[in-house]
């Protein structure tokens, strides 16, 4: 069976049943190169494990650098401990058993060399208290990390705790993200003309409330990170949205939201007493009872949002690629098929690494580039727990 690709539009009328996929060799999608002009040696040449011997073992920095997760069985990608299926490949985690993994971000932050791979990034920004890096799992054209790097903030709760200073953080994450993108996307007129379908400069201007962004808790890693999604989604990320696994209620809450939380923790009235078990629901009920402030609704508002987005900037071309997938079905696209294609998965994971920006330019065997963090941090003094 194959389908022209004049006739797509009549099968689908959304990601719901079919995505692109197997990009024809032929087509380039722009590239734009990580930020080189900083980029540096480890300053740790060693594993976390070793760093951690360096030190002692000492329990204070074992805390900062192990992860709580439910390793995938299938594609290894480590999940939230209360995840059901596994947000990279959908794999069920009903019998995965909670394990213990390295804190990579940590790694980041103190210039450890390697763990089970080498810990380099690809970054788009870096000062002396944050960094702004490529995600490796991309979902969207651009999808970005922000990551305190003078601070130990194990995931967005312990924010509760100073929330005047939390908001700080978060809005300072939220900005360099932004400009990240701004500087470093929108002023690339090839990406953007590529990726993007609204072009014009009131849309260019909208972009930033499409952005899909929050945190993850339970987090797969261990220290704070601002995801920061830029619209639109690749496809294959797009059908797993409408199949539910990503922005999952529960776990992912916006920034908009945590920011009014905190904003109502700030007033210094009815304000939640955190503690290491507590609960997102607990959370999200107190914040709603006493302070009005609505997950359910703040949650709705954003994952409703995604296909408008998807809709409005989505550029993706039908003969850019060489089969739909419906379902796990792989169709081939009469006229772009040139060679015989393999199954969905390995389709949706080949397309997602050309797809994406992390690590570009790759190096002469095709493989990611990346440097370390600049201004990597010493163990005691260059982080504090947060307070």
């Amino acid at each position: 069976m194959s389908i022209p690709p004049a006739a797509i539009a009549s099968l689908t009328d959304g990601a719901a049943i079919l995505q692109y996929g197997s990009i024809v060799p032929s087509t380039t999608f722009p590239r734009v190169n990580r930020t080189t002009d900083q980029d540096c040696p480890p300053k740790f040449k060693g594993t976390i494990k070793e760093f951690l011997e360096k030190h002692g073992n000492k329990e204070a920095l074992a805390i900062q650098m192990r992860n709580r997760v439910r390793v995938c069985s299938h594609c290894n990608k480590p999940n939230g401990y209360t995840l059901l299926n596994c947000n990279g490949c959908g794999t069920s985690l009903a019998e995965i058993k909670v394990s213990f993994t390295d804190n990579v971000f940590m790694g980041f932050v103190y210039g450890i060399e390697k763990g089970n791979f080498p810990f380099q990034i690809s970054i788009r920004y870096q000062d002396d208290d944050y960094f702004v890096i490529d995600d490796p799992l991309a979902l969207c054209a651009v999808h970005v990390n922000c990551i305190p790097t003078s601070m130990y903030i194990p995931d967005w709760r312990w924010l509760l705790k100073n929330p005047k200073k939390g908001i700080e953080i978060i809005d300072r994450q939220f900005a360099l993200e932004w400009a990240a993108v701004e500087k470093q996307f929108l002023s690339n007129d090839a990406w953007v003309k590529k990726f993007l379908k609204a072009t014009d400069k009131q849309s260019l201007a909208e972009l930033k409330d499409h952005v899909i962004s929050g945190f993850n808790f339970p987090p797969s890693q261990f220290q704070l990170h601002l995801q920061f999604m830029v619209p639109p989604l690749i496809p294959t990320a797009y059908a797993q949205y409408v199949a539910g696994l990503h922005y999952t209620k529960g776990r992912f809450f916006p920034y908009k939201y945590v920011r009014a939380v905190l904003v109502a923790q700030a007033t210094g009235k009815n304000q939640f007493q955190l503690k290491d078990e507590s609960t997102a629901e607990e959370i999200t009920t107190h914040f709603k009872n006493f302070h009005g402030v609505d997950y359910d609704t703040a949650h709705k508002d954003m994952y409703d949002k995604v296909p408008q987005s998807q809709a409005k900037y989505a550029n993706w071309d039908v003969k850019d690629f060489q089969a739909a997938i419906i379902g796990n079905t792989v169709v081939p696209l009469t006229n772009n098929t040139t060679t015989p294609l393999p199954d969905a998965k390995a389709i949706q994971a080949a397309d997602k690494v050309a797809l994406q920006q992390y690590g570009r330019p790759y190096t002469a065997d095709g493989k990611p580039s990346g440097s370390y963090y600049a201004k990597a941090k010493d163990f005691p003094a260059g982080v504090k727990d947060f307070a």
